[in-house]
C-alpha cells in the first residue's frame, strides 16, 4: 500500500502515545466503586496520541458502539478528573470552585481532584511523569479491600496502581469527601475513586492560557466549557506503558483466527505508517473489502452487525458485540506494513 498521506493518521505512532482509557467493570461505577473494581474484558482501549512538535493530539478509538475511528487532530485540551462525574453539569465550575493545588501536578476543588494533562506530547509526559513520581502507590488488592472496607482516610492525595488487574491507572482520595453529608451521599466518601479524563477543543492563541502554571493557573479553568454537552468525558486514565502491557496481555478472537493483542498493538503504528482499508475476511463467510480509512470516519459501528449480511433482530446482544469486536481484530490483524 503507499504511505500514509493523511496528516491525523500520520501521527499514530508509538513514539506518540501519550496516554490511554479502560473501561471499568460498568458494576463498579454504578456501586460508587465500592465493589466490582475490575476493567471490563476483551475491550480495546483508546490510544490517545500528542505531538512532541505542535499541539495537536488524535484519539485512535478501535472498539466502540459507533465503530472505529481515528479523530481528526485538533488542539484539545485534557483533564483527568476524579468525583461524582454524573452530578458535574457545569465542568468549568465543578473544577473551579474553590480550586487550589495539592501537590503538583495535583489539584482540587469543592468536589473533584484531577490533573490537567495538558495540549501537546511533551505536555503529557511531563505531567504523567510528575504524577507517577508524586502518587502514592499502591497495588489492585490494596484498592479493592479499601474501598469494600470504606474506610479510605487521610490527606487529600492521587494513588497510582502498580500491580493487578487496574495496573497503570490512577485513582484519588479527596479529605473533606466527594459530595456534602446533607444530602446523603456520605457514604461514597471515604473510597478512592478513579481519574477520568475530560477534554475539549480549544483554539490556537488559547494554548499558552491552557499551559498557564503557578498563580495564572486558573487561566486555564477559565477556558473550560461550562456545558457538560461541550466537553468529552471519558473513561479511566491508564498510563502509556502500562496500555501497552495490557494491550499485549490480550488474545482477541476473530474470524480469521486467534490474534495476539501484540499483533494489535503493532498494527495501530501501520495505520499511521501506509495507508490501511476498513477490510475484514470471513464473518458469516463473507469478506468485505472496504475503503481506505481515513480520520474522523466512523467504521462498522455495533448495529451494522445486526443486519449484516442479513438484520436479525433477535440476534442476542452479547453476539452482536462479540461479531464486532472479532471484526474489528481481524480487520486491524490485516493492515500492511508494506
Amino acid at each position: 500500500m503507499p504511505a500514509q498521506d493523511d496528516p491525523s493518521l500520520m501521527m499514530i505512532n508509538a513514539n506518540n502515545v501519550g496516554f490511554g482509557t479502560v473501561r471499568l467493570d460498568p458494576a463498579a461505577d454504578a456501586g460508587d466503586y465500592r465493589n466490582h473494581l475490575s476493567l471490563t474484558p476483551a475491550q480495546m482501549p483508546s490510544v490517545y496520541y500528542g505531538s512532541p512538535l505542535n499541539n495537536n493530539s488524535v484519539r485512535l478509538r478501535p472498539l466502540h458502539e459507533h465503530g472505529f475511528v481515528a479523530t481528526t487532530a485538533g488542539t484539545r485540551l485534557y483533564f483527568a478528573v476524579a468525583g461524582l462525574l454524573g452530578d458535574m453539569q457545569n465542568p468549568r465550575n465543578a473544577l473551579s470552585t474553590s480550586w487550589e493545588a495539592v501537590t503538583d501536578p495535583v489539584y482540587k476543588s469543592k468536589y473533584y481532584v484531577y490533573v490537567r494533562l495538558g495540549v501537546s506530547g511533551t505536555d503529557f509526559a511531563q505531567t504523567l511523569a510528575a504524577l507517577q513520581n508524586t502518587a502514592q502507590l499502591i497495588t489492585t488488592d490494596e484498592l479493592v479491600n479499601a474501598n469494600a472496607a470504606n474506610n479510605v482516610t487521610g490527606l487529600t492525595r492521587v494513588v497510582y496502581v502498580t500491580a493487578g488487574d487496574l495496573a497503570g491507572t490512577f485513582w484519588a482520595f479527596k479529605r473533606s469527601g466527594w459530595k456534602s453529608d446533607f444530602i446523603g451521599r456520605s457514604d461514597v466518601n471515604k473510597r478512592y475513586r478513579p481519574l477520568c479524563l475530560m477534554d475539549f477543543p480549544i483554539g490556537a492563541m488559547q494554548v499558552a492560557a491552557a499551559q498557564a502554571t503557578g498563580a495564572n493557573f486558573g487561566n486555564a479553568l477559565a477556558l473550560i466549557p461550562d456545558d457538560r454537552a461541550n466537553v468529552h468525558v471519558g473513561h479511566s486514565l491508564i498510563d502509556a506503558n502500562n496500555l501497552r502491557a495490557y494491550y499485549q496481555a490480550q488474545v482477541y478472537p476473530s474470524p480469521a483466527g486467534n490474534v495476539a493483542g501484540n499483533t494489535i498493538w503493532t498494527n495501530f503504528s501501520r495505520l499511521g505508517t501506509f495507508l490501511q482499508r476498513a477490510s475484514y475476511p470471513g464473518l458469516h463467510g463473507v469478506a468485505v473489502t472496504g475503503p481506505n480509512i481515513r480520520a474522523g470516519q466512523q467504521y462498522y459501528p455495533r448495529d451494522y452487525f445486526r443486519s449484516f449480511p442479513v438484520y436479525d433482530r433477535n440476534l442476542p446482544s452479547i453476539q452482536v458485540t462479540a461479531n464486532q469486536a472479532g471484526t474489528m481484530a481481524a480487520m486491524i490483524n490485516g493492515f500492511v506494513n508494506a
